[in-house]
């Protein structure tokens, strides 16, 4: 590595904000920010405040506790990278690589990663508040204790992602996949599923009250004593689903299907069931059905479901 080169790398890891931009600017002019001689570079606690890091090649670079806050870092290679309790607010990272990056502790408040890719990276203890993530892709992501709340995650991948105890309030999770993605213990409130795909996703006590699952696929999902109390679920497939124990108490389950479901234990207490599918779902001396009264082998099912029902039964209208 010549002289210049590592002069240049030095100035960019400058707590000096005008030193580490002249340094980024120069080493591009030199074509040395995108061609691989960053590699593995060290920038701790580098103050990039509103570089121009587009395209740039920091893949493996270490970047713990940098200031990258509205960077523009676009379609940058940052492969496992670290940017442990970096500053990455609304920073440009739209199709940027961070596959396997450590960004765990890092503050992405209002960061725009559409299209970014992130499959394997540590968000975990993460602000992503306001975020857009939409088209991102976040398979086996590492989402623990992260905060996405209004997050707009729109049509972004996140199989078998670990997003135990996040925050959610108010994500933007329509189309979402989420295949076997664990959930349990996350804080979910009036996040928006709609359309989403939660095959085999585990939601164990799940706060997703007032959620919108609307047409969303929530087949052989584990919902066991998640919060649904209010949620929309109307349209879902939660065939083979597990609801043991689960609070859905005024929840929208019209045309829903629950084909093979568990529902032992669960409140049903004005839901509206009218056209839901409950063939085989299983039930016990524990759920409460919508009109307040305990399930018993003799229940009939139908006067819930069935709108023509002589005796059908549904929820009062809300206030």
């Amino acid at each position: 590595m010549s002289d210049d080169v590592e002069r240049l790398i030095r100035q960019l890891s400058s707590h000096d904000n005008t030193l580490a931009r002249d340094a980024a600017d120069a080493l591009r002019a030199e074509g040395w920010l995108t061609d691989g001689t960053l590699r593995r570079a060290s920038l701790t606690g580098a103050n990039l405040l509103n570089a121009n890091l587009q395209d740039a090649n920091l893949s493996y670079a270490n970047l713990s506790g940098a200031e990258l806050s509205s960077a523009n870092a676009a379609g940058a290679d940052f492969s496992g990278a670290y940017f442990i309790f970096a500053q990455l607010n609304d920073c440009e990272l739209a199709s940027a690589n961070l596959n396997h990056a450590n960004l765990s502790g890092a503050h992405l408040v209002s960061a725009r990663m559409p299209d970014a890719e992130l499959i394997g990276a540590d968000l975990s203890d993460a602000d992503l508040s306001d975020a857009i993530l939409t088209n991102a892709r976040l398979n086996h992501v590492d989402l623990r204790n992260a905060v996405l709340n209004r997050a707009n995650l729109r049509n972004a991948t996140l199989s078998r992602a670990e997003i135990s105890d996040a925050r959610l309030l108010w994500a933007d999770l329509r189309e979402a996949i989420m295949t076997e993605a664990n959930l349990s213990q996350a804080n979910a409130s009036e996040a928006d599923f709609r359309g989403a795909s939660l095959i085999e996703a585990t939601l164990i006590m799940a706060n997703l009250h007032a959620c919108d699952f609307r047409e969303a696929n929530l087949i052989a999902a584990y919902f066991r004593h998640a919060n649904l109390s209010k949620a929309n679920l109307q349209s879902v497939d939660a065939s083979e689903g597990n609801f043991v124990g689960t609070d859905l108490h005024g929840a929208d389950l019209r045309a829903a299907t629950f084909t093979h479901a568990k529902l032992h234990g669960a409140v049903l207490e004005n839901a509206n069931l009218e056209g839901a599918k409950v063939e085989f779902a299983l039930f016990d001396d524990q759920t409460v059905l919508p009109d307040g009264i305990h399930w018993e082998p003799h229940s009939d099912l139908a006067r819930f479901t069935d709108a023509h029902h002589i005796d059908f039964w549904s929820p009062p209208p809300l206030d």
